[in-house]
């Protein structure tokens, strides 16, 4: 997978869940299991849940 693209996806199942579960519910955990990585390397394209929220969807 290529960062670029795992960024995005990373994105995409962020505005999937926090829709579904809200920001507070969705845990790092269960983005990276959303998009098939493990959590240590969501942390590679984002410092915190924080960061993922202020990126443009």
């Amino acid at each position: 997978m290529e960062k670029s693209n795992t960024r995005e996806e990373i994105l995409e199942a962020a505005l999937d869940l926090f829709a579904v579960n809200g920001y507070e519910a969705t845990s790092i955990s269960q983005l990276a299991d959303a998009v098939g990585i493990r959590k240590a390397s969501l942390y590679s394209h984002f410092a915190n849940k924080q960061d993922i929220l202020s990126k443009p969807f």
